[in-house]
């Protein structure tokens, strides 16, 4: 899996230095290793089908969300914070702590977040790719995706949080793998959506539409 293969040509007016700044002032001046960026959507046909098993149209929105990364050495620690830490607080976990029962107990923005590492560990467990490594996460999370806006803001930080985990243990999946898991990873919380979300989020392309059949498998249709 291509660390910048959803990256695209822009960064779409997503502060990306300010990211950076921010992740090196709560990170004791730490670089991050390398970013995650995952789009909005919009869905033209077919609204609340997905998780019917009926296919629908959606496409991806230059908004987005954009996490900067870096993997430590603090014995699966993840420490999260966001760039408006004003309104969104700091996190420190265990990976091996985030169940989904303290998962599905809050929505907040973390949580959401928390579910895309849980099940990216998972997957890496079940599939028995590659021994699990000791390792902690450093994450910084920006966007610009409104949220409560039916553009699925929420998904795509899954989307994110799980793309990222991946990266960082060294996990090359492709792209339909990853929208499964994905829509596998916000369940945690409690949502039960059809995987809509996450195969436009991974599959989307520049100047296309995606039609969407579930369960996961896309087709473009140009525009």
């Amino acid at each position: 899996m291509e660390v910048d293969y959803i990256w695209g040509t822009s960064s779409n007016n997503v502060p990306v230095q300010k990211l950076e700044q921010h992740f090196r002032e709560k990170f004791q001046s730490c670089q991050p290793e390398y970013y995650v960026k995952v789009p909005g959507r919009v869905n033209l046909i077919g609204e609340h089908v997905d998780y019917c098993g009926y296919s629908v149209f959606p496409m991806a929105i230059d908004q987005c969300i954009v996490v900067a990364a870096k993997r430590t050495n603090d014995r699966q620690t993840v420490r999260l914070t966001n760039l408006n830490s004003d309104r969104y607080e700091n996190v420190s976990q265990n990976i091996a702590d985030i169940s989904a029962d303290s998962l599905g107990k809050s929505p907040c923005w973390s949580n959401y977040f928390l579910c895309g590492v849980k099940g990216a560990r998972e997957y890496i467990n079940e599939s028995q790719l590659k021994a699990v490594e000791n390792i902690g996460f450093f994450f910084a999370v920006t966007g610009n995706i409104p949220e409560s806006s039916g553009l699925s803001s929420s998904s795509a930080l899954v989307t994110a949080a799980a793309m990222a985990t991946l990266v960082g243990y060294g996990v090359q999946i492709d792209r339909l793998q990853l929208a499964e898991i994905s829509a596998k990873c916000e369940r945690y919380i409690g949502t039960a959506g059809g995987g809509m979300d996450q195969a436009i989020a991974v599959n989307a392309k520049q100047g296309n539409r995606t039609r969407v059949y579930t369960n996961i498998s896309v087709l473009d249709a140009r525009l």
